[in-house]
């Protein structure tokens, strides 16, 4: 009887052994599908930050469009202040990084999940053509010694065969390249879709003229060098010797000839438009926009620091040719070049920064 009621209490042992190991598996096992279950909600958070943070993004850049300046009243009520969507939120973070760049910083929040973003992009209210050191509407040789720092663009074929130079940017054409060893493009080469030319306002020019500067009628020859301040429209054609400093704009109806330096600078650019040919006789620097709706010629060692937009250009072999793209000046300039007005907000980096759950 005795050996009976120690089996029988080593059975109970038993038993309650199993049962307390049964419950601790139990909640192990409770404790691990609660942890999980709490994985998989903060996994869950996170992707719903980062959906936050790019809806942030995505917002800044529909506002650039209609309000492309960071000095607008505008970001005071949007910039470093929580925005609600969906089950979270997100804050945005604008810097101006210069010459029309603009870095987006959005964070996106979601419970305790968080999720950072940053966005580079360019905001211009600049015609596409004014954005590249050299851009021509048909196809263009570079003959002599052609160099350009910035981005180049031909609306046709470009012909280097033979001919020396350096591109130290990007070339994008929409013909054919046809080039040897002698041209040097660190840049990337791309076949592009065609830009189109804009066409210059003259009403709106000539009115600018009447209220803020000089009109000319018919054609006039500059002698001793011109300052300008405003506004300038010929009728007429333009003979220009020795300079043109100042800032403003000349807008001739005929040509334009250049025997002289042209004095602009990033914030005092000079813009020159002929609806007729431009043409550079001699040796000079041209610190400038140029735009010419027809022809465009040098005749000797010529340098542009701007941006060069023209129809077609003049072939000469012993040219020594350089263009150098100045975006500062472009911006600055931006409210009077031919074809500008629209804002465009081009995307040029989006870089994931982290976060945590």
């Amino acid at each position: 009887m005795k050996t009976l009621k120690n089996e029988e209490g080593s059975v109970l042992l038993i038993l309650v052994f199993i049962v307390v190991i049964i419950s601790l598996l139990g909640l192990t096992a409770a404790a691990l599908s609660v942890n999980e279950l709490k994985m998989v909600s903060a996994q869950r958070d996170a992707v719903k930050a980062l959906y936050a943070s790019e809806g942030g993004i995505e917002r800044a850049l529909v506002d650039l469009k209609q309000h492309p300046f960071l000095w607008d009243s505008y970001w005071q009520g949007v910039a470093g202040k929580e925005q609600s969507l969906g089950d979270g939120a997100y804050i945005l973070e604008l810097n101006s990084l210069g010459s029309g760049l603009i870095e987006v910083i959005s964070t996106g929040r979601v419970r305790k999940a968080k999720k950072i973003i940053k966005a580079v992009v360019r905001v211009s209210t600049v015609n596409p053509v004014f954005e590249y050191a050299l851009f021509c509407d048909n196809s263009f040789t570079a003959e002599g010694f052609f160099s350009a720092e910035g981005n180049i663009h031909i609306n046709g074929s470009v012909d280097a065969e033979g001919h020396r130079g350096v591109i130290r940017g990007d070339l994008h054409y929409t013909g054919e390249l046809m080039h040897g060893d002698d041209l040097n493009i660190t840049g990337g080469v791309f076949t592009s879709e065609k830009i189109v030319l804009p066409v210059p306002d003259k009403t709106f020019y000539r009115e600018m003229a009447l209220n803020e500067g000089e009109l000319i009628e018919g054609s006039i020859f500059w002698e001793q060098g011109k300052t300008i301040n405003g506004f300038v429209y010929i009728t007429g054609s333009l003979k220009a010797s020795r300079f043109i400093s100042g800032s403003g704009v000349i807008f001739a109806e005929g040509d334009i000839e250049l025997t002289g330096d042209v004095l602009g600078s990033d914030n005092s650019p000079i813009v020159i438009i002929a609806e007729g040919n431009i043409e550079i006789k001699g040796e000079h620097d041209i610190t400038g926009i140029v735009y010419s709706r027809s022809k465009f010629s040098v005749s000797s060692k010529t340098s542009v620091r701007g941006s060069l937009v023209m129809r077609e250009h003049e072939r000469n072999e012993e040219l020594q040719f350089t263009v150098l793209h100045r975006g500062e000046m472009v911006q600055k300039a931006a409210a009077y070049l031919p074809g500008s007005g629209e804002t465009r907000v081009i995307l040029l980096s989006w870089e994931e920064m982290g976060g945590f759950y």
